[in-house]
């Protein structure tokens, strides 16, 4: 029989985001839900990218790492700056390059 800490031994630590801008925004990085109006999905994931351009490089480095370990049914929202969400195609991929604010870096995001 398989327990709670059977499943969480499987699944590894959860990545440490304390220190990430995002905390309690998880609203705007949320996948749409049923009866969301395509204008709001977009006004939400614009919002989550523009958070993620003032993410501290190694943090956001950790999101995408997180994200691409995610199998594609899971990726869902915006993870890294990226938004894997579209009103016409679920699991659409918008790459954006951001740059860190804090350490005049760029990265790509995911990539």
């Amino acid at each position: 029989m398989t327990t709670v800490g059977d499943l969480l031994a499987e699944l590894g630590p959860a990545p440490d985001f304390a220190d990430a801008p995002c905390v309690g925004r998880w609203r705007l990085f949320d996948p749409p839900n049923d009866h969301e109006a395509a204008a709001s999905v977009q006004y939400r994931h614009e919002a989550a990218v523009r958070v993620c351009g003032t993410c501290p490089i190694p943090v956001f480095a950790r999101c995408a790492a997180t994200a691409r370990g995610l199998p594609q049914a899971h990726r869902r929202g915006v993870w890294a700056g990226r938004s894997f969400d579209s009103a016409s195609n679920p699991q659409v991929d918008h790459p954006t390059i951001l740059r860190s604010p804090s350490r005049g870096e760029t990265c790509s995001a995911g990539r």
